[in-house]
């Protein structure tokens, strides 16, 4: 499949069939804190040329570990503030194909108002005659975007999963 079999146009994002997932290690490094944002928007738009952009928004409230205490913890004012910042938001202003199934995104990250400019490689694929799908992971340090690490629970840095399904 190359680029230029994705139609060109405007994308919405498919949030029953999308994912956007966290992990991050303990301070042993044994285990990792896994979760998952169960309430996800997205748009994008592909160029002719095959260059994309858009963006998602996601509702911090929505954040689930598995784990009702950490979960409160995480939206806590200590951590992502989902009362003062109820979203967390990312516009790739550019993604550009880079191989005939992969392209790199650059955007920024917004997070707790705080925001970080963002280049990360994906793999996508066409789905049918109306959808595609990019996956990839992204790599930050949340201390950069004021999250605190109380005793140092938490240590290195988040991921962050994508696996995102735009229709048209």
């Amino acid at each position: 499949m190359s680029t230029t079999q994705i139609t060109s146009g405007h994308y919405t994002l498919d949030p029953v069939r999308s994912m956007v997932g966290f992990q991050r290690r303990t301070f042993w490094g044994l285990t990792a804190v896994n979760g998952v944002f169960g309430s996800v928007q997205g748009r994008g738009t592909v160029d002719a040329d095959g260059t994309a952009g858009g963006g998602l928004v996601i509702e911090v409230a929505s954040l689930d570990s598995k784990h009702t205490k950490r979960d409160n913890h995480l939206r806590s004012k200590e951590m992502l503030d989902a009362e003062s910042f109820p979203k967390i938001t990312f516009d790739a202003e550019r993604i550009t194909p880079t191989g005939s199934s992969t392209a790199d995104v650059e955007g920024k990250l917004t997070v707790r108002g705080t925001s970080r400019r963002l280049s990360y490689p994906v793999s996508f694929k066409k789905q049918g005659t109306d959808a595609v799908v990019l996956r990839g992971a992204v790599t930050i340090d949340p201390a950069q975007f004021g999250l605190k690490n109380p005793l140092g629970m938490m240590k290195g840095p988040a991921v962050i999963n994508l696996d995102l399904r735009f229709t048209a």
